[in-house]
Order: C-alpha cells, then sequence, then structure tokens
C-alpha cells in the first residue's frame, strides 16, 4: 500500500482507516510551526524531538504554532482535532 500512495498529498481511505485502526501508533504532538507552503514541524513530546512535515496544501488555516495534534507513526497520517491529513515526514 506505501509504496502507491505518495505522502502528503490526498488522503488515501485505506491509509486513513489503516490509522484509525491501529490507535496505539499515534504520537502527540506540539505545533512549532505552519507554513502557507505546506511545511509544518512538529514537537514529538513522546521522543522529545521535532519531525518536519509536509502537505501539498497550505493547513495554516486549520493550525497554528502551539496546538496539539497527533501524527501516525506508521501511516504518515496527521491528526488536527477531526481532520485527518497525509503528510510527507522527514526522516
Amino acid at each position: 500500500m506505501r509504496a502507491r500512495i505518495d505522502g502528503g498529498y490526498e488522503l488515501h481511505p485505506i491509509q486513513r482507516q489503516a490509522a484509525i485502526a491501529t490507535p496505539s501508533r499515534w504520537r502527540d504532538a506540539l505545533v512549532v510551526s505552519a507554513e502557507a507552503d505546506g511545511a509544518i514541524e512538529v514537537f514529538d513530546i513522546e521522543s522529545e524531538s521535532t519531525r518536519n512535515l509536509w502537505h501539498f496544501a497550505d493547513l495554516t488555516g486549520f493550525v497554528s504554532a502551539g496546538e496539539p495534534v497527533s501524527l501516525h507513526a506508521d501511516y504518515d497520517v496527521l491528526a488536527i482535532g477531526d481532520a485527518y491529513f497525509s503528510v510527507f515526514v522527514s526522516r
């Protein structure tokens, strides 16, 4: 599945369902910054490290610095409240 889904673009329904079906793999994070070009930096609370994410669209209308979000460790899905987005995660 992952080889056919480009991270950071439209969230595939299977990707969304797989993330929802594995709740133990969600990581709590805080937004450090969100830019209009789709770049989002988050602070992963568990690992105490930052992660750089990218989404093809501007998400600044959904999230801003300091807000809590969740990042799925396996499926590269960002949850902002009740909204889910596919993201490319720089590792």
